[in-house]
This record gives C-alpha cells, structure tokens and sequence, in this order.
C-alpha cells in the first residue's frame, strides 16, 4: 500500500506485478511474500511484505513520473557513492554530505514503519474489540455454573433440562 501511495499506483496495480515478477523469474520468490491487511471496511485483501531487492526491482519497472523521479535520484545516489568508493571525492564533508542523506533514507524507512505498527496496533484493538463483542455474545446465549466438587464448569444451554 505504501509503495501504491508513493508512486502514485492503485494497489492493484501493484500487487498485479509482483504476480508478474513472480510468474517470470524463480529468484523473485526471495523477494515477495504474500500476506493480506484489512482495509477501514473490513474486507481482507492481498499484500505482499518484500524486502529491499524486491522494491527495486518492482519499483525500477514502475514508469510514470514519480517512478522517473525516484529512478534518477537513486542514480544520483548511487554515482555518488561510487565517487566516495573510488577515492575521487573522498573528504569530511562528503563523508558527512553522504552520511546525511542516508540518515534522511533511514528516518524516511522509519516513518513508514512506524506507520505500518500503528496500523498494526489499529488493527489489533479492532480485533480484540470484535473478540470481545462475539465472546459477549456467545456468553449472552450461555448459563455458566460452577461445580464446586471439582472445580469444572457446567455449561448449560438455555432451553435445556439439566439430567
């Protein structure tokens, strides 16, 4: 869904072709695994939970311009390390200059992830909510009595005789 948002893609657009990916090369199942969210309506659908070659090679085949826009700032990125690593460049200040733009990548990765939990955490009083109202329910419809000799409960349902 995150990755959908930020490129601009509807989710089905996107999990269309992680399919894809799947379907055509056997490397890509290290990358992809399918998992399912509930939207605010209750509906459960498909995700995948992917790691960082997987958004790569998802995302370097998104087109469009906020696609074009992330695949020359990861070049830019990438060239610049590659200065760092061959020595060309290599100073304080571009150590620092690269050192900044990675904690940006990292507090950005992070930002996600806290949004991800929270929609987690969300999802879980949501659960635990409806737990409880279908506890509260079959409770409802239930006569509890404790058996003090051995410490059982009896269950007895209404409209039943108890022999």
């Amino acid at each position: 869904m995150r990755i959908a948002e930020k490129f601009g893609k509807k989710h089905f657009h996107v999990t269309d072709a992680i399919k894809s990916l799947l379907n055509s090369h056997e490397k890509s199942c290290q990358c992809f695994v399918l998992s399912t969210y509930t939207n605010d309506s209750g509906k459960c659908n498909p995700m995948y939970i992917m790691n960082r070659d997987g958004f790569m090679i998802l995302t370097m085949g998104f087109t469009g311009q906020k696609a074009l826009d992330f695949k020359f700032e990861f070049i830019e990125a990438f060239n610049y390390m590659e200065e760092i690593i061959k020595g060309e460049t290599f100073s304080r200040v571009e150590i620092v200059e690269a050192n900044i733009k990675r904690r940006y990548l990292l507090r950005t990765e992070l930002s996600e992830v806290n949004r991800s939990i929270e929609r987690g955490m969300k999802r879980q009083r949501e659960i635990k909510k409806e737990l409880k109202k279908i506890d509260e329910q079959d409770f409802s419809q239930l006569q509890i009595f404790p058996r003090y000799a051995d410490h059982e409960l009896k269950v007895i349902f209404p409209n039943r005789r108890i022999s």
